[in-house]
């Protein structure tokens, strides 16, 4: 993810100098992650506040046509005159059971996961982390390259390199204390 999603950065901060570029992609595309999964949750809270009603109505069309076998058998028994076993009755009970435990999952759906802002904030804060560790870890997977660096290693010894270089620069002879 960071491997492709480095390039991209670079293309729109093309009119940075390079040097500059190299020091405030891996912020900017850390940036962006956080939009994208922000603007993702939203988009899925939204869909799942409209899709709950659908898929309760699933759930209960799916638990009529599964409970159908039991009326069928049940049906025609007692036209014969006999009384269902017990394992028929079960059988409903089970599917009852089932549509039940279907309600409840598609009336929490996602919404209930991200209405308090705080939960919001941490479950952003953590889908991010694992886009950027699992895509910094995928980098060297294949450990085919014996001097792969990680694109977080990289950018570290890029930003460590600048600060050690601006920390020795020396003013102009012209700017240098009498003395």
């Amino acid at each position: 993810m960071i491997d492709d999603g480095l390039p991209i950065v670079d293309w729109l901060l093309s009119w940075l100098p390079p040097d500059t570029r190299v020091l405030i992609a891996l912020p900017v595309l850390v940036v962006l992650l956080f939009i994208l999964v922000t603007v993702v949750l939203r988009a899925l809270t939204s869909a799942d506040r409209l899709l709950r009603p659908v898929w309760s109505a699933l759930f209960t069309l799916t638990g009529l046509i599964a409970v159908l076998p039991e009326y069928l058998l049940t049906t025609v028994l007692r036209r014969m005159g006999q009384r269902p076993p017990n394992t028929v009755y079960l059988y409903g009970e089970i599917v009852e059971n089932v549509v039940q435990i279907g309600h409840r999952l598609s009336q929490a759906g996602i919404s209930s996961l991200t209405e308090e802002t705080r939960l919001r904030r941490v479950l952003i804060v953590v889908i991010v982390g694992l886009i950027v560790g699992l895509g910094n870890s995928e980098t060297c997977a294949d450990n085919s390259l014996q001097a792969c660096q990680t694109p977080v290693s990289a950018w570290w010894s890029e930003v460590s390199d600048a600060t050690r270089s601006e920390q020795t620069v020396t003013p102009p002879s012209d700017q240098l204390p009498p003395g």
